[in-house]
């Protein structure tokens, strides 16, 4: 997994440490140190760049699907909310904290008073995401046995309303990623004529 390290405080640099020891074991590539503002070039010979005007693009330009959080504490608000618009993007968080006991099999006493309850539930682990990819393929494999009676779906809205009978719209999946939605159309026809959706 490719990480990006939010912040160069102690905790930071002392995961960042642990992750580059661990490189040939762990599942984790150390790709840089983010900053709302860059102050070094470099550390622990790994690049910093700063992502203070568009924190999401400069993850997404780094191939992060992990970033390690030093103290939030320190980082200006509107940092954080950049922040939370990546979780909303698929990438996840985890504490430098909780990394490097992961990793070392030692506790960071020195900053779990700053940052002990700083862990957001963005990481799918465990058996979550192959059960919810084992689930989509069930419920796709169903979709083919009820097929048939979609025809009776085409049919009332041919009856109803007429020609189109399914609905695209521009959607925005995991990690940002677009793709064209196709359902069947259940509005009247002109209801959202730009593919634009409208609100109540």
């Amino acid at each position: 997994r490719r990480l990006a390290v939010v912040g160069t405080d102690d905790a930071a640099r002392r995961a960042a440490v642990a992750i580059i020891g661990a490189q040939d074991t762990a599942p984790y590539k150390l790709v840089g140190f983010v900053e709302p503002e860059a102050s070094l070039p470099s550390l622990l010979g790994v690049p910093v760049v700063s992502g203070h005007r568009d924190l999401w693009a400069t993850l997404r330009a780094l191939d992060i699907d992990l970033v390690v959080l030093g103290h939030t504490k320190s980082l200006p608000p509107p940092f954080l909310t950049e922040l939370v618009k990546c979780f909303e993007h698929g990438v996840e968080a985890v504490p430098a904290t909780t990394l490097y006991e992961e990793l070392t099999g030692r506790v960071m006493v020195s900053a779990l008073e700053a940052d002990w309850y700083a862990e957001l539930p963005t990481r799918a682990g465990g058996i979550y995401a192959p059960g919810k990819r084992l689930m989509d393929l069930v419920v796709a494999a169903l979709s083919f046995v009820f097929a048939p009676l979609l025809l009776f779906v085409v049919l009332a809205i041919l009856v109803d309303s007429g020609r189109p009978i399914f609905f695209r719209q521009l959607r925005v999946g995991k990690r940002g990623r677009r793709f064209v939605l196709l359902k069947f159309r259940t509005m009247r026809r002109d209801a959202e004529t730009d593919g634009q959706p409208l609100w109540a």
